[in-house]
């Protein structure tokens, strides 16, 4: 089950600490597979869809970061197509959040299980 006190990224309130901790931890936790992307994009959704572009910033920069942790052959092709879907709808999102939507895609274009069909 994943733990994360996630009022502090409701609020836009976390400091370079917190992300560095929170963030080592839990791409450990999904890289170990005690915890899965699906709980973690479950346990986020309420920042990643939150009404406030900042929030949803924040969500967004604390999730890739976290993906940006795995190895490029870590995730299987459901994952990769699912993620590559994820960011490339988050182009359409706020201004703010461009920087992380592509710092994700960097990360995905890298993945050894991106087929050709998913960049279409």
């Amino acid at each position: 089950m994943v733990v994360l006190d996630l009022q502090v990224l409701m609020e836009n309130e976390m400091g370079e600490e917190w992300m560095q901790t929170n963030v080592d931890r839990l791409s450990s936790e999904v890289s170990t597979r005690e915890t899965t992307l699906l709980q973690l994009v479950e346990l986020l959704g309420p920042v990643l869809l939150h009404n406030k572009p900042q929030n949803r910033c924040g969500g967004l920069l604390f999730f890739t970061s976290i993906i940006d942790k795995l190895s490029e052959d870590f995730l299987d092709t459901e994952e990769v197509g699912l993620l590559v879907n994820f960011y490339t709808d988050r182009l359409k999102d706020h201004h703010s959040s461009i920087p992380h939507t592509l710092r994700g895609l960097s990360f995905l274009s890298k993945a050894t299980n991106l087929t050709k069909d998913q960049l279409e």
